[in-house]
């Protein structure tokens, strides 16, 4: 049999048994295209003077935005292709673009904490002012860029040899460690690094936002304390002797008689959630974050001792542990949805876009 066919019958098999996951990379491009660029959208035509609490959150949408497209097209080539990859230089470059702007987006949330931090849990401190708020750009995106570059010697199309029903046949996929043109650097050992960096982000991510959490909810319980000494009843709807609701200021601090009184009921419920809600967003992007990520990071663990794995296994455990493996997309997809969710500021924003696109 002509081994060219051979090549073919075998990598369309794996076409078609990739289609579940060939379906839900397209969906997670589809949702997440929109959803961060809806959110660059409003914060440049409709928050433009957003205040500092909001700086890196269009930065890390663009860098959402950037992941979600290239990962997408590394993955869904590489399904199409998966050994029978045809340009060399085109999986040298998807995989480190996709790397550098998916570490780009993991690390950014870990200089979002630090900024949260400090003004959380050390609000007469160090602020990271606009100034420092830059050079943190800086020093992520370039230490983001000396984890990437090595995957460029790295990389590759590598060939191998197979039988496929009965046939030998030669396959070539592209690999994270696909280059064998340059013996003298050592990809495991490369790739192990940048493993022990990834988990140390995200435990030090962990370490930035437990004490955040803490005071949140320090601060969330001491409100509804507040309000019940202060006189306002949720359910029955009662207020103060003098007749007006006392409202928190969005770090929590009670002002009293000093503080803008708020006229109905539902205002009220909204100031009260809006003390704790932006907080939470960024700890929900945590969450998200480590559920995404852990499961890729476990996947390379595992493969990474054995080149051929993927060829070993049948089509519905390939399926789920290459699903497993390129999770970490779900990370870049889901933060816009967060927003919506948490920051309502954004939220009113996002409608008032949307209504005036539709006039």
């Amino acid at each position: 049999m002509d081994m060219n066919i051979t090549l073919k019958a075998w990598n369309n098999h794996f076409v078609k048994s990739f289609i579940p996951n060939i379906i839900f990379n397209m969906f997670c491009l589809t949702i997440g295209f929109v959803g961060n660029m809806s959110v660059l959208l409003v914060y440049t035509l409709k928050m433009k003077n957003n205040n500092e609490d909001r700086y890196f959150i269009p930065v890390l949408a663009s860098l959402d935005l950037t992941a979600t497209c290239l990962s997408t097209v590394l993955h869904v080539t590489d399904y199409f292709y998966f050994v029978s990859y045809p340009v060399e230089s085109l999986c040298v470059v998807l995989n480190f673009l996709s790397c550098f702007t998916s570490t780009a987006s993991a690390h950014m949330l870990f200089v979002i904490g630090v900024q949260r931090y400090f003004k959380i849990c050390r609000p007469h401190g160090f602020q990271m002012t606009l100034f420092w708020k830059r050079i943190a750009i800086v020093i992520l995106l370039f230490l983001c860029l000396s984890y990437s570059i090595p995957i460029v010697i790295a990389s590759g199309v590598r060939k191998f040899d197979w039988s496929y029903k009965g046939n030998n046949v030669t396959g070539y996929a592209c690999s994270v460690s696909g280059n064998e043109n340059y013996s003298g650097f050592n990809s495991r050992l490369f790739y192990s690094v940048l493993l022990i960096l990834l988990f140390v982000n995200i435990i030090a991510t962990f370490a930035v936002y437990a004490p955040i959490g803490k005071v949140i909810y320090k601060r969330y319980e001491n409100t509804k304390s507040l309000y019940n000494s202060a006189g306002v009843d949720d359910n029955n709807k009662t207020v103060n002797e003098d007749g007006n609701k006392h409202v928190m200021t969005a770090e929590g601090s009670y002002k009293g008689e000093h503080q803008k009184y708020v006229e109905n009921h539902q205002d009220l419920k909204r100031v009260r959630r809006s003390t704790v809600n932006f907080n939470i967003m960024f700890l929900t992007m945590v969450f998200f974050y480590l559920v995404s990520f852990l499961p890729t990071l476990t996947m390379f663990v595992i493969t990474s001792k054995d080149t051929f794995y993927w060829f070993k296994q049948a089509d519905v455990e390939l399926n789920v542990y290459i699903w497993l493996n390129r999770l970490f997309i779900v990370h870049h997809v889901v933060n816009p949805f967060v927003y919506t969710c948490f920051d309502f500021k954004f939220r009113d924003s996002l409608k008032l876009l949307i209504k005036w696109k539709t006039l």
